[in-house]
């Protein structure tokens, strides 16, 4: 996947909604720096994670709708550089030395609430080549998606914040509130969007 192209696309589609104020969409490109990094840290992270960060530095974005609606809805992604995500993460993520979570890394913090990251290779407990699903106080939940199809599945859901949380939720057979707003008021914003599609992209 062209990283870089894929989030542009999102970007324009956030740019060119008029149900949106205050969108913020910075994606910065990996330099040599990053790319350096990425090659020093081969043993340690998933192949095709190394090769998101070969592309991608960063990236934020950040809306909130305009319309009326019941309740409001936001959209928002965090995607933290290489240099740390990989960094250390106690006090934050673990506390204590013989955690499992002490190889789990943080890659799109989008709220302070939840995050969703990786397992490095040196986990006995994740799959370091999945996307998991973290909300600081229970286990990482794996989402089934790789790197590459979690960033398909962002631009997917307009980047709706928590659309992250929905497919946890999706898994595990719950009907959570972040559902019952993505189904029923999200394509009020994105007159394109549909729920089922969503899911449906999501189980292929």
């Amino acid at each position: 996947m062209k990283y870089i192209e894929t989030i542009q696309q999102l970007n324009k589609i956030i740019i060119g909604c008029k149900n949106l104020k205050f969108p913020d969409l910075t994606v910065l490109p990996a330099g040599d720096a990053e790319k350096k990094f990425i090659e020093d840290q081969s043993s340690l992270i998933d192949h095709d994670i190394a090769e998101f960060y070969q592309q991608v530095k960063s990236y934020s974005l950040k809306w909130e709708s305009k319309i009326k609606l019941p309740e409001k809805i936001y959209g928002q992604a965090k995607i933290i550089e290489a240099s740390k995500a990989i960094s250390d993460w106690k006090e934050i993520v673990y506390f204590e030395e013989d955690s499992p979570l002490k190889h789990f890394k943080i890659l799109d913090q989008f709220t302070n609430e939840a995050c969703c990251g990786f397992y490095t290779l040196e986990s006995k407990t994740g799959s370091p080549e999945l996307i998991y699903y973290y909300d600081f106080s229970n286990s990482p939940t794996s989402l089934q998606l790789t790197i590459e199809e979690y960033i398909a599945m962002m631009v997917e859901a307009k980047g709706f914040l928590y659309w992250q949380r929905v497919l946890r939720d999706h898994l595990q057979d719950i009907d959570s509130p972040h559902t019952n707003l993505m189904k029923q008021d999200l394509n009020k914003i994105f007159p394109d969007f549909k729920f089922d599609s969503f899911i449906a992209k999501y189980n292929d």
